[in-house]
């Protein structure tokens, strides 16, 4: 039988022990000898946010290269095989999508 002072097993409390419980968790979270860990895990995040949008950008560049050169392949003429209006609408000029308004 768990008496007024104790927890049982589920983890549940009696009232009295709550705030006395809470308060000495909130102590050791504020006691903490390693507040490192905590800035270690910000600059983990950052580090990991920095190597992702490197990646990202390796990517953009392949894909600029690709495009550049489907941009000189088409001004050669190499775009034979496909139909001409594909053609015409990938050399017409286009506004920026940067520059596009959403309504």
């Amino acid at each position: 039988v768990a008496s007024d002072e104790s927890c049982a097993a589920d983890g549940t409390c009696s009232e009295s022990l709550r705030p006395a419980r809470h308060a000495r968790q909130q102590k050791v979270l504020r006691d903490d000898p390693k507040p490192s860990r905590r800035k270690g895990a910000v600059k983990s995040l950052i580090e990991q946010e920095v190597l992702e949008l490197e990646a990202l950008s390796e990517i953009y560049h392949k894909q600029l290269t690709l495009l550049e050169d489907l941009q000189r392949g088409l001004h050669a003429g190499l775009g034979r095989h496909l139909p001409k209006p594909n053609v015409q609408a990938l050399l017409e000029a286009a506004p920026l999508v940067s520059e596009q308004v959403i309504c």
